[in-house]
């Protein structure tokens, strides 16, 4: 595949602006980047993985404690200590902008992503729980999209064996065709099981494990952080992610069978920005260089270029670090659930991100550069006119009812309070019924069928 040249227009395309292009050029030592480093650096500073606009808010609140093991933003979730050698690992994410153009799979993926976030700290998932806001529900798109939404957590929370065991779902048309979607994941483990996700350990093995990469979800990190209208949102559909919830089990189970061995130096799981993020960010974190290799690495889909392969969103997978010398132990885990793997590449000491494909260097970007020090903006902001009404508003002013019964009735009848049952009980009764809520069920079950993957 011969790759475009990198003009000011396709610059621009992958909405970086000319300024962040001149950084990225000068982290590069003057050069320019090629076609999948160009790629890299529009997902990694992205919204949606860099918070260069929200980091200055989000850095106000409060994130210390005593009882933190793992504060925000040093890993993929956070872990606290709750007593007696114990400790739960959680985090919510958002999956708005993948729901409102793909609900069903959006959904779906936002669920599985959170739930890798927590067993690669080491901790076993136990709960899913998710907050939603949609249109009015009177429209027939609001309705469409809240049907699919709905469906998609459920169908991958049941799959996968979670209850969700609490939500909430509001309606306003403030969320006109453009929902909020927000998933949560807990898990629990010991003190001493805590993983993090560093590469450390200079020689020591990379391993992929998982599904092969395909072209679903190319460059969703970058696509979930651009401006969502009709037209975008129907170009932007093969930049859904398409989750396989049966898989993400296996992958769950072995990880953590895996870390029970010791073998495990670092692990993460290949979610926004797909092979690109867990590379780089898991590099930057131990201060080592990595580098891998693009043949090694299976592939769904004939012909994968190298800014496909590194910039796929494919579900269900994994990169870890193994300790050298290792290999073999990992190897018999993956291939006991039997998981597809490769050993990819290696940790080096030269801290920077190393791609190789076809025998060529493709990407060689430091690693620190590209994951941790994005550009960070101050956004102008003030408060919109209708919070000044909201707060001087005054029960004072508001008319004794006559009709209380009626006027109960009445709010008993809007979308926002009505009950939920028809929402909550796909991911309740569902969970109650499959073969995944009883782990002797479980293992019955995985012994006595074969599970097919697409």
């Amino acid at each position: 595949m011969t790759e475009p040249a990198i003009t000011p227009e396709l610059v621009a395309k992958h909405n970086l602006t000319p300024e962040e292009y001149a950084h990225a050029k000068e982290i590069l030592g003057g050069r320019t980047p090629s076609y999948t480093e160009l790629g890299i650096f529009s997902v990694m500073w992205s919204e949606h993985c860099s918070y260069k606009n929200t980091r200055p808010l989000l850095k106000t609140f409060p994130t210390k404690s005593p009882k933190i093991l793992v504060g925000a933003g040093e890993e993929n979730a956070g872990i606290i200590d709750i007593g007696d050698g114990i400790a739960i690992a959680f985090k919510i994410e958002s999956h708005n902008h993948p729901s409102a153009v793909e609900p069903f799979q959006g959904a779906t993926t936002g669920v599985g992503g959170i739930v890798r976030d927590i067993f690669t700290m080491g901790a076993r998932p136990v709960c899913a729980v998710n907050s939603l806001r949609f249109g009015e529900i009177s429209n027939p798109n609001n309705r469409r999209l809240f049907a699919g939404v709905v469906s998609g957590i459920a169908h991958y929370g049941n799959c996968f064996g979670i209850p969700t065991i609490a939500g909430e779902v509001y309606f306003d048309k403030s969320y006109e065709g453009n929902p909020l979607v927000n998933a949560f994941c807990l898990g629990v483990l010991r003190h001493e099981q805590i993983t993090r996700g560093a590469a450390r350990g200079v020689g020591n093995p990379v391993f992929y494990v998982g599904p092969a990469t395909g072209r679903d979800g190319l460059a969703g990190a970058a696509f979930a952080s651009q401006d969502l209208t009709e037209e975008s949102a129907e170009q932007q559909r093969g930049a859904v992610q398409v989750g396989d919830p049966f898989m993400e089990k296996l992958v769950c189970e072995a990880c953590l069978e895996l870390l029970a061995t010791g073998a495990v130096a670092g692990m993460q799981d290949m979610g926004a920005a797909g092979l690109t993020c867990s590379t780089c960010e898991m590099a930057a974190r131990a201060g080592t260089g990595i580098e891998i290799e693009l043949d090694k690495v299976p592939q769904r889909a004939p012909n994968m270029s190298s800014y496909e392969i590194m910039l796929s969103e494919s579900q269900e997978r994994m990169l870890i670090v193994v300790h050298k010398g290792r290999e073999e132990e990992v190897k018999r885990i993956f291939d006991k659930w039997d998981l597809p793997w490769s050993e990819i590449g290696i940790i080096t000491n030269t801290g920077h991100m190393v791609v190789r494909h076809g025998g060529k260097l493709i990407v060689d970007i430091p690693a620190k550069k590209i994951a941790d020090e994005s550009p960070v903006y101050q956004r102008e902001a003030q408060e919109p006119a209708y919070l000044k009404e909201v707060r001087a508003f005054r029960l004072d002013g508001i008319a004794d009812t006559t009709t209380p019964a009626e006027n109960l009735k009445q709010l008993l009848a809007w979308p926002s309070i009505a009950s939920k049952n028809w929402v909550y009980r796909q991911m309740i009764i569902r969970f109650a019924t499959a073969p995944w809520c009883c782990p002797a069920a479980m293992r019955r079950s995985f012994a006595s069928r074969p599970i097919h993957y697409p």
